[in-house]
């Protein structure tokens, strides 16, 4: 059984090849419109993942990071991401959409790094191992069973 830092970090590689599949379309010369649909589901699956890591693994950061008088940092990060995103609905230049959505994923995945360097080792170290373990458990079901 994984622990849910290694459960993350196994979802962050699934996103990142999910995103090179979306890169190697944008590389020919995709309407606005497909871009649009690649975003679309480019943020379901970065929506659904969020929703859950938030749940089950940051809530307990943001606990820690407000006891020691710091924010956590992943929000403004996905902002922008969103921000990204949200301009790649209006526009109707493909090139621009392709741009922006390239931006976007560049952007996630920094943010998937960011998580796995500095997040995650908090995770490690506040919670005890059958706590990781459980909630790895809890992600897996979260995310298989309908």
């Amino acid at each position: 059984m994984a622990t849910i830092t290694e459960v993350l970090v196994q979802e962050h590689l699934f996103l990142s090849q999910m995103f090179g599949q979306i890169e190697g379309f944008l590389t020919g010369s995709p309407s606005a419109k497909e871009v649009k649909k690649l975003a679309l589901l480019a943020e379901s699956l970065l929506s659904n993942h969020r929703e859950n890591e938030n749940r089950l693994a940051y809530s307990v950061i943001d606990h820690v990071l407000a006891e020691r008088g710091a924010a956590h940092p992943a929000f403004q990060a996905g902002n922008t991401i969103d921000g990204h995103f949200a301009l790649i609905h209006r526009t109707s230049d493909a090139a621009e959409a392709s741009r922006l959505l390239n931006k976007a994923l560049s952007a996630t995945r920094k943010q998937f790094r960011h998580e796995e360097q500095n997040l995650h080792p908090i995770l490690e170290k506040t919670l005890k191992p059958e706590t990781l373990l459980l909630l790895g458990r809890q992600w897996r079901k979260w995310k298989f069973v309908p």
